[in-house]
């Protein structure tokens, strides 16, 4: 199909310019034990426990109401520690670094479970576990690659026609999204199936202008949410490509590079700029009026799975944590979020049987688990790509601490000015996007 036979109405597109009413919320607890900049942070299903890797090339558990590390930093990479990632049961973590290894760890005794897996020739991006915890998919470059967790062995090697940054299982396993920021081909989107390797689903719309940042399944798999550099957050219909509702975003002075959706589908949550997070309601679309912000830049995001708080790891090498629980609940707000229903962009027009309240009010007022709610839907949809990368060459780990000599190249590297976030160039041509 090709572009020309998509005919859709997304509608108008609506600004996430900031507003002059946004509440801003400093995080509630902010934990400190690392000495660089965090690149990844991941929540356990169990919602107690947040795991984070940093370009000091040690991975930290944390316990959440204490705020306390959790025994000692654990090493096994060379370079900077990339990308974290927590198994849908619960028993096993991954971690993936710039030397291109994956490290597969038992997350009771905190050892490796496995030998290392040489994965690939560079820097791991991304790294996501399937629903039933039995395999993990990784990117680097072109290659995106499954893996056995119990075996360590390669199950299936994908070679992509571009530069990929981020991959998600979808919520039953049977596919994997990702999406590419680099030329050539930077605003294509694919979806690829995971017994075959093959693409799972051909497609061809018109969509973002620029290279896409991040990627996030709905938990019933039936939709997905991107954000591009066109600074734009779309949803798409998985099974056609086709666009759902109204474009989030389009303003000059930030954009989003990394989205996720709550495990109930009702939030949305978006790594905005460099320095803040924000929110919005994924049924109608609305911007949630406020505002996570710390005293320095967000690097990279995640929400627990019971959407009662969301981590960040930060450029003053903290990790953040704020309780959205207690920001968004009113006294006066009794009315929570309707279910997510069928794939249609009706589900997705603002409900005008709803009193006249702020987009924040639009939030549920209590977060309760629930029968929809699975462990597995919230791993997937909590993690998120790398922070734009800062260039990093393999080396011997030859101290145990690294030296600042070491990260000279780049351990201010968040503070310099993003040129082409901020320069608020109009991106007006059409392209297409594809989905395979």
């Amino acid at each position: 199909m090709s572009s020309l036979d998509v005919k859709q109405d997304f509608g108008p597109e609506k600004s996430m310019s900031p507003l002059l009413d946004e509440a801003k919320f400093p995080p509630s607890k902010c934990f400190v034990g690392h000495t660089d900049p965090l690149t990844c942070v991941a929540f356990f299903p169990n919602n107690k426990i947040i795991i984070s890797g940093s370009y000091d090339r040690r991975i930290r558990l944390w316990d959440v109401g204490s705020g306390q590390e959790l025994g000692e930093p654990l090493q096994g990479h060379k370079v900077s520690v990339t990308v974290v990632a927590v198994s849908p049961d619960g028993t096993m973590f991954v971690s993936g670094g710039g030397d291109g290894k994956i490290l597969i760890w038992n997350a009771t005794t905190r050892n490796l479970a496995t030998e290392p897996i040489q994965a690939h020739s560079n820097r791991i991006d991304s790294i996501s576990f399937s629903p039933d915890s039995a395999t993990i998919a990784s990117i680097a470059g072109t290659k995106i690659k499954i893996w056995d967790v119990g075996t360590a062995k390669l199950i299936t090697n994908i070679e992509s026609p571009t530069q990929e940054r981020q991959v998600a299982f979808s919520p039953e396993g049977g596919r994997i999204a990702a999406v590419s920021h680099m030329p050539p081909d930077e605003q294509m989107f694919r979806i690829w199936d995971v017994k075959t390797g093959k693409p799972a689903v051909v497609s061809s719309i018109a969509g973002h202008t620029s290279g896409l940042l991040s990627v996030a399944w709905f938990p019933n798999g039936q939709r997905l949410v991107t954000a591009s550099l066109d600074r734009t957050i779309r949803l798409w219909i998985s099974e056609t490509g086709c666009q759902v509702g109204h474009s989030l975003g389009d303003h000059a002075t930030f954009m989003a590079n990394q989205v996720a959706v709550s495990s109930d589908g009702k939030l949305i949550a978006a790594l905005c700029g460099n320095d803040s997070i924000r929110l919005w309601n994924a049924i109608t679309l609305d911007q949630i009026k406020l505002v996570l912000q710390h005293v320095e830049p967000v690097l990279c995001m995640a929400v627990s799975a019971d959407i009662r708080f969301i981590a960040g790891g930060c450029g003053d090498n903290k990790v953040c944590l704020w309780n959205i629980e207690n920001i968004t609940q009113h006294k006066d707000n009794s009315r929570p979020l309707p279910t997510l229903g069928p794939e249609n962009q009706q589900d997705l027009a603002s409900d005008s049987s709803l009193p006249n309240q702020s987009p924040m009010h639009l939030m549920y007022p209590e977060v309760q688990s629930s029968p929809e709610r699975t462990v597995s839907q919230a791993v997937i949809t909590s993690h998120g790509p790398l922070p734009l990368k800062p260039p990093t060459t393999a080396k011997e780990d030859a101290d145990s601490v690294a030296s600042s000599a070491e990260h000279s190249r780049f351990q201010k590297w968040w503070r310099q000015p993003l040129n082409f976030w901020n320069a608020g160039k109009q991106l007006s041509s059409p392209v297409n996007i594809y989905l395979f």
